[in-house]
């Protein structure tokens, strides 16, 4: 019987990025962690609140009537509320005139 040799792979072990690259933050700094979400805004609710429904759609209800961005901004200003974050950070991308609404949260 003959003698098996077992093919040996050799691996170069380098780092990455290569280490004139690495800066000292975290790897997730540069990601935008930007997100939409889609809003139904109820003005003039007797309880501001705010629901989920089956599809995931947050329902804000304000006390703010639907005139002259009232209600937009109480929704704004629920929203930074809700997900613990600055107003300037809640941005309106969507909907100024209507129920339905798209909210940037970043």
């Amino acid at each position: 019987m003959g003698i098996i040799v077992a093919p040996v792979w050799i691996i170069k072990l380098t780092s990455y990025p290569p280490t004139s690259e690495v800066h000292n933050k975290h790897p997730f700094d540069t990601i935008n962690t930007n997100m939409k979400i889609s809003v139904i805004a109820h003005p003039n609710a007797k309880q501001p609140r705010i629901e989920k429904d089956l599809l995931e759609t947050l329902h804000v209800y304000v006390h703010e009537p639907p005139l002259e961005g009232k209600a937009n901004r109480a929704v704004t200003e629920a929203l930074a509320e809700y997900f613990h974050i600055k107003k300037s950070q809640v941005i309106l991308l969507r909907g100024a005139k209507s129920k339905m609404k798209v909210f940037e949260i970043g």
